[in-house]
Parts: structure tokens; C-alpha cells; sequence
């Protein structure tokens, strides 16, 4: 397995979950994948493949619902948001962002005042512009 991208969810318990891009082999798509900690050492972990497409960037927080929401660079560098819909993250929903144009290869992710992701990204690869999205809802649809 070969690893692009790691993002680390860290609770009060130690740490909770990681989001990560992994290829298969070598020129294989990178897969957008969780391993939820079973423990504080998270030596065991459920993992889960979210997302097939070719991911670049990740990162990952805690949602107002105590769920994971997990912004990522996906193909052509378009951002997207996985919701989590139970603890583990086996299944979520995935979103690209609306009116978002394609980014190249950095996210970031917070949870707004709301509780709501907040994704901002670059506007283009050539500039140091940023784009941000204010989710309406928990999975930015």
C-alpha cells in the first residue's frame, strides 16, 4: 500500500479515527479510506474504503453531531466533503462542493460557529486565491 494523504481525529480518549488516501500499487487511484481506532493506541481499527476516486489532500473533524466530516481533494482537484453517518464511518455521504471550482492540491476543514463544515480551499493551482464553503448542513448538500 502506498500512502498520499493522513489526517488524524484526536478526542479527549486519544485518538478517534484517521482519514487517509492509499493506493492499492503503484499507479493505482488513490482511495479515500478510514481506520476508526478501536482502542487508545488505535492498534486495531475498522477500515473502510469512502471514496474510490483519485484522492490527494484530506483532513478530518468532529462534527456538532459527534460524527466525522472528512474534506478531501478528489480527481482534478475537485473538493469534496464525506459525512459520517455512524462512529466507525463504515457509511457516510459524499459531496462534491457547490459552486467550488477545481482547487489543485490543498483543503482545510473546521466546524463553524454552527457546527457546520467550514472547507476552504485554493481558487486554482496558479494563485494563492482562496475558496471557502459554508455547509448548510452537516453534509454540505
Amino acid at each position: 500500500l502506498q500512502l498520499q494523504s493522513c489526517a488524524l481525529l484526536l478526542t479527549a480518549g486519544g485518538p478517534r479515527m484517521v482519514a487517509h488516501s492509499t493506493a492499492a500499487a503503484s499507479g493505482s487511484l488513490r482511495a479515500l479510506t478510514v481506520s476508526a481506532c478501536n482502542n487508545a493506541s488505535c492498534a486495531s481499527s475498522v477500515v473502510s474504503a469512502l471514496d474510490l476516486d483519485d484522492v490527494i489532500a484530506t483532513r478530518i473533524e468532529l462534527g456538532a453531531d459527534g460524527l466525522a466530516a472528512i474534506a478531501y481533494v478528489g480527481a482534478g482537484g475537485l473538493p469534496k466533503l464525506f459525512h459520517c453517518r455512524n462512529r466507525d464511518c463504515t457509511a457516510g455521504r459524499v459531496s462534491a462542493l457547490a459552486g467550488a471550482s477545481r482547487s489543485g492540491l490543498e483543503v482545510a476543514l473546521a466546524m463553524g460557529s454552527d457546527g457546520l463544515p467550514l472547507v476552504v480551499h485554493r481558487a486554482d493551482t496558479a494563485s494563492t486565491q482562496v475558496q471557502a464553503t459554508h455547509c448548510g448542513n452537516r453534509s454540505c448538500q
